[in-house]
């Protein structure tokens, strides 16, 4: 009888510190990533687990997660996963990102990744996707920033804006009027939830969380909801 009391004070004494568990995730400053943080949101809190985010430069992003200062990245491509070798790949996709070229000329023979290397081409520094599918290009400028991206575009510094389809705003900025997507998109780019090795055994509980709310249809009303408040935070500036 003892030794049941004791089991039954220790739960009680442990379980305030579960209940009270958070985690802080990294991510780069990227629409796609505010809506996947959302997502992770809604499932970490079925295992009582409170969510925080750093939003830091992309490359800045990953070093806090793998030297395990921050507990993991919000979303990432497959391959950060073989590079950040203490960061873990959760299996289930948490979304995808169709990755355009943005331009402001209407001439430009564009038809594959590949075919915008003929032109000058700006990436965002840090953005492992458009950093390793330029890597093999000449004429390829690193803005630190969206806005400095799209600046370097509308001001002709660069032909070519390899970017996410979301990453220009909604709502046009001044001098920005001559961009556009090029049709058709040139890559759609599945996304990744990574955790700092520190979290293992959050791995299989997570994952199983996830599938079955993709599986249920709820993680795609949680982005719909997602879109349409940052959609609507977006027209009010």
């Amino acid at each position: 009888m003892k030794v049941l009391l004791s089991v039954i004070l220790i739960l009680l004494a442990a379980a305030p510190a579960l209940a009270s568990q958070k985690l802080v995730l990294t991510m780069p400053q990227a629409e796609p990533s505010y809506i996947a943080f959302d997502l992770l949101k809604a499932a970490y809190a079925k295992l009582d687990i409170e969510l925080e985010s750093w939003r830091l430069p992309s490359g800045r992003s990953l070093e806090e997660s793998n030297s395990g200062a921050s507990d993991g990245e919000v979303d990432r491509i497959f391959e950060v996963g073989d590079t950040y070798t203490n960061l873990i790949r959760i299996p289930q996709p948490v979304t995808h990102v169709e990755y355009v070229a943005f331009v402001c000329q209407d001439d430009l023979l564009i038809h594959d990744i590949n075919s915008i290397g003929q032109y000058r081409v700006g990436i965002l520094r840090g953005f492992k996707y458009a950093e390793n599918a330029t890597a093999h290009m000449d004429n390829v400028y690193r803005a630190e920033s969206w806005d400095k991206l799209f600046t370097l575009l509308s001001d002709g510094r660069v032909d070519v804006a390899f970017a996410p389809r979301r990453a220009l705003p909604m709502k046009s900025r001044p001098g920005w009027e001559c961009i556009r997507a090029h049709e058709p998109p040139l890559a759609q780019v599945p996304l990744y939830h990574y955790l700092n090795k520190k979290h293992t055994d959050l791995v299989p509980r997570i994952t199983t969380v996830l599938r079955a709310m993709f599986a249920s249809g709820e993680a795609e009303i949680v982005y719909k909801k997602a879109q349409e408040e940052r959609r609507q935070r977006e027209f009010k500036r």
